[in-house]
């Protein structure tokens, strides 16, 4: 009880110095019960800038997941699955007609055209790879919330660089000897 009673002298101050708008923030920044992607109305366009390609053979593939079911190589859950050719070491995928809302981008240079990441014997990526918000090279899979991204415009661009686990890998054996 006395929490709330300190909220509201502190309400009432902001208010009384004319400081209204803080309060009606504080009070957008309660949990809703739904989730707020379902709140939203309206659809926009996703354009994924991919960069980073160590060739143009292949394809370019980007996928747009709503959830983190299946993120972030299953190409059957994903909301969208789109494919382009890969020019100079760059690629662009457009996703229109995307409801505004949550989303995770994962990117793959599908060099030998198969529709799948390539792995070794013991399942490290053989091919590049790549997420939104730039979640970068670690053990195991990037976690959806650190790539999620959101559609809240008609029309939003995501950067993606795509990175290759050798390089990743003799980037880190180059630091250690260094250090």
């Amino acid at each position: 009880m006395v929490i709330f009673k300190l909220i509201r002298q502190f309400c009432s101050t902001l208010v009384r110095k004319g400081w209204l708008f803080l309060p009606l923030l504080l009070t957008a920044c309660l949990p809703v019960k739904e989730p707020v992607s379902s709140q939203l109305q309206g659809s926009g366009t996703i354009v994924v800038e991919m960069s980073g390609f160590h060739n143009d053979q292949g394809v370019a593939r980007a996928l747009l997941f709503p959830s983190p079911e299946g993120f972030p190589d299953d190409f059957n859950k994903a909301l969208l699955n789109l494919q382009a050719e890969i020019r100079d070491g760059r690629a662009e995928i457009t996703f229109s007609g995307v409801p505004l809302g949550f989303y995770a981008i994962s990117v793959l240079h599908d060099e030998n055209s198969d529709n799948r990441m390539a792995t070794s014997l013991l399942g490290f990526p053989e091919e590049g790879f790549g997420v939104s918000n730039g979640v970068g090279s670690r053990f195991g899979p990037p976690d959806f919330k650190e790539a999620r991204i959101i559609l809240l415009i008609d029309r939003l661009q995501v950067p993606v660089k795509v990175e290759y686990l050798e390089e990743i890998r003799s980037e880190r054996r180059r630091k250690r000897r260094q250090d």
